[in-house]
């Protein structure tokens, strides 16, 4: 899946929303929020990231730079 956009909720949760090519046939991923716009499917998913030196909070933090350039599609 390609990233769409990351923010961080109220929660200090990171939100990430990616696009999601296909049909969703992964029993995992049904569980998860999916919404539609212009046709196309987006997934939006949460992980509550503690350890700042993480890489996948390194990632989000380029994603969360990136987003003042406006979403990366």
């Amino acid at each position: 899946m390609e990233i769409y956009d990351v923010f961080a909720d109220e929660d200090d949760a990171l939100v990430f929303i990616e696009h999601y090519p296909g049909v969703v046939d992964n029993p995992a991923l049904k569980s998860l929020f999916f919404c539609i716009f212009d046709g196309i499917c987006y997934v939006i998913w949460k992980a509550k990231v503690i350890n700042p030196s993480s890489s996948l909070w390194k990632k989000s933090e380029k994603w969360m730079a990136a987003r003042k350039n406006g979403p990366n599609v």
